[in-house]
């Protein structure tokens, strides 16, 4: 019997073109495993974000049926020392030990203040800020708005809000609900207000934490505005307990109105 010879091709080699065709759809599969890691990751600092300033708002809430008013924004003592409206929730925040560490007949950035104002809440900041430093926060009480103010030149004092300023001249008690005439839900009481000056303004321990929406457009100013770090817009919380995510797109005149008490604006969320 004749053996029979097989004739082995040789592998055939693997083409430029090929080669070039797996890379494109590797390069692609990549971008689309990195975009949703990323969105994944966006949704859960909203997801955490929304859910820090619920506690917030829930916390005003609280301190509201206690007390018959919201905590002032900023209150200045006879002494002439203020602070923040933050520093008379840390009760609801179980951090009662923290404000029985604060001397308020003293500054809050006296020495004898300094390691407990410098003291870090996680419930006051948004993971999605960029900035880190002692005593942050990521959120400000809203003292009103000049965005569709109608008064008159030098009748603006930033007494149209909720969080407003108590004493030291100005108004002698703060806001209770039945000052919120135009309404609980209509109204916003907090919001974001992401990486401000780590001086004052993004400092939970002082009444420079609470602002006036006045620049216009949503995420367009960091320095004293709503502002944060989401794409696309920030958190904002109401008077009567609820939180939102508003657009940046979000007409001026609605978040004027929507910064004021009082003002008789017809509003309509989206």
């Amino acid at each position: 019997m004749q053996r029979r010879l097989l004739h082995l091709c040789p592998p055939r080699a693997t083409t430029l073109i090929e080669l070039l065709v797996v890379l494109a759809i590797l390069g692609m599969l990549t971008a689309l495993l990195l975009a949703g890691v990323q969105a994944s990751r966006d949704a859960a600092r909203r997801a955490t974000c929304s859910h820090h300033l619920r506690q917030q708002v829930l916390a005003l809430q609280a301190f509201h049926a206690v007390h018959g008013r919201f905590p002032a924004g900023r209150r200045w003592t006879a002494r002439g020392v203020e602070y923040g409206w933050y520093v008379e929730l840390l009760p609801s925040f179980e951090q009662t030990a923290l404000a029985a560490r604060l001397d308020l007949t003293r500054p809050w950035s006296a020495p004898i203040n300094e390691a407990a104002s410098r003291s870090d809440l996680r419930v006051l900041l948004c993971p999605a800020a960029l900035r880190k430093f002692p005593g942050k926060a990521d959120y400000g009480g809203i003292l009103g708005s000049l965005l569709g103010q109608q008064d008159g030149p030098g009748r603006f004092e930033y007494t149209n809000g909720v969080m407003i300023e108590v004493g030291r001249g100005g108004r002698l008690a703060a806001v209770r609900l039945a000052d919120v005439t135009d309404g609980a839900s209509q109204t916003l009481i907090a919001a974001e207000s992401a990486d401000r000056d780590a001086d004052g303004p993004g400092r939970w321990v002082s009444g420079l934490n609470c602002f006036s929406h006045d620049n216009g457009q949503i995420n367009a100013e960091n320095g004293g505005d709503i502002y944060s770090l989401h794409p696309g817009g920030a958190y904002v919380g109401f008077a009567d307990g609820h939180v939102q995510f508003l657009s940046r797109s979000t007409d001026t005149a609605l978040i004027g109105a929507l910064c004021t008490r009082d003002g008789g604006e017809p509003v309509s969320l989206p």
